[in-house]
């Protein structure tokens, strides 16, 4: 994950883009099915003494911290 030009790239351990957006679904409702087979209620709960996700420690490692203007 990088920062360039004021936009997040992603890439794989190979080298290669994550594209920025998905491709187009099909329309195949087998094949929307099988994409969110694994996708249930459980799937954000974490396995690690049952605490819940806390987002904040991970966006302030990923965010550039905003700096507060000095006062005039």
């Amino acid at each position: 994950m990088k920062r360039r030009a004021g936009k997040w790239e992603f890439a794989r351990p190979d080298g290669s883009p994550i594209p920025d957006v998905a491709p187009p679904l099909s329309g195949n409702l087998e094949d929307l099915a099988e994409r969110h087979a694994r996708i249930d209620h459980r799937t954000l709960t974490p396995d690690w003494y049952g605490d819940r996700l806390d987002p904040d420690p991970i966006l302030d490692a990923l965010l550039p911290k905003r700096i507060r203007p000095l006062a005039a």
